[in-house]
């Protein structure tokens, strides 16, 4: 459903943003909605679809792996460890919409909750996903779209934490979909 959402999204915008043609745009100006021109640019007859497609899908902006899928990497994957931190530093807001992790190992099971905080383990982290992301697939993975705050802001520690861990896996792959927003 989401997806035949956004294909009619942009139907929509790619004709009402066939009315800008033959402007000249400066700068970081907004055209229509959050899509911007990031350098100069004339649009002439037509804005290639594929363009437009790029900039209101869905993209992949960060991933993270752990372990290599050797037997002794499980020991990795233990209550309160991390798996994945950043700090987020850009002048950007990033909003999930998604995150998919898929493991590896014999029947593993592990739940995850997605932190952040302006110092990391500081105590008071805020607990991102609205509740833990059970992971026991090995193949199409396991996904969260309810999120208790999807944003990360400018300055955020973000990170992965293990919450349980009843099998552990000896390879875990997380991956955040989501856009930016300034």
């Amino acid at each position: 459903m989401k997806r035949i959402f956004f294909t009619l999204l942009l139907i929509f915008l790619a004709f009402n943003l066939s009315a800008q043609t033959g402007k000249t745009f400066k700068g970081d100006v907004q055209i229509k909605g959050d899509l911007e021109v990031q350098n100069d640019a004339t649009f002439t007859e037509s804005i290639l679809f594929t363009t437009v497609a790029f900039a209101l899908t869905d993209t992949t902006m960060i991933s993270y792996q752990a372990g290599y899928g050797n037997a002794g990497d499980a020991s990795i994957f233990t209550v309160g460890s991390t798996l994945g931190s950043i700090q987020w530093e850009n002048g950007l807001t990033f909003n999930l919409i998604e995150v998919k992790v898929v493991l590896a190992g014999s029947s593993p099971d592990i739940d995850i909750q997605l932190y952040k905080d302006v110092n990391m383990r500081d105590g008071t982290p805020t607990s991102m996903l609205s509740s833990d992301l059970t992971c026991t697939s090995t193949t199409t993975g396991n996904s969260a779209t309810s999120f208790a705050d999807n944003t990360i802001s400018d300055a955020d520690q973000f990170w992965i934490g293990v919450t349980q861990a009843t099998v552990a896996p000896t390879f875990c792959n997380i991956t955040l979909y989501g856009y930016y927003t300034r």
